[in-house]
């Protein structure tokens, strides 16, 4: 039992296809490796449960729609590129010798292992209807924004300036428009 509920994952039963536990176990070296670093950006969100694929606003705006099977193809296929991306900066973040070391456990070119695997771990998720259902539940990204600072925070305090200032351009602008148009030119 979690101290923290709010904060544990619940265990997600992965593909357990024989081509997607070397790459399993590649993406879950790889964050272990980031999270040793000390580094791991907090956008775009991870799925959990799928740790080949993470989302953005936009992306997650589709798993409440109804997606033909080429449509959902397609949003797996930029859920795992968002991922490719993020994935991309960590690596390129992690000491040599982290990097040698995973090189090493995963047969020596890091980039085409992790490549091959992304291609591997959509192919087992599109396979399984469980995990299609799963991932839609799974696929969010929270909110940016927060009322108690907007309303406690810098809004009100710049708004009375900002509003002073568009006032004041609206009344030249007015002045403007009441000249006669010979004193325009």
């Amino acid at each position: 039992m979690s101290l923290l509920p709010g904060c544990a994952v619940p265990t997600t039963p992965l593909p357990t296809t024989v081509a997607a536990q070397p790459c399993l176990e590649l993406f879950t070296a790889l964050d272990n490796a980031a999270a040793k670093a000390g580094f791991s950006p907090s956008r775009p969100m991870r799925v959990p449960g799928f740790p080949y694929l993470r989302s953005t606003r936009f992306l997650a705006s589709f798993n409440q729609q109804i997606l033909l099977p080429t449509q959902q193809e397609t949003w797996l296929g930029h859920l795992a590129d968002t991922d490719r991306t993020a994935r991309q900066i960590e690596l390129d973040s992690l000491p040599a010798a982290s990097k040698a070391k995973l090189a090493a456990s995963f047969g020596g070119n890091l980039q085409n292992a992790i490549d091959s695997c992304y291609p591997r771990l959509v192919s087992a998720d599109l396979a399984d209807s469980n995990r299609l259902t799963l991932l839609r539940q799974r696929v969010k990204v929270p909110s940016d924004y927060r009322i108690i600072p907007q309303i406690l925070g810098l809004y009100p305090l710049s708004a009375i300036p900002v509003t002073i200032r568009v006032q004041n351009y609206h009344e030249e602008t007015y002045e403007v428009f009441q000249r006669p148009l010979a004193e325009l030119v």
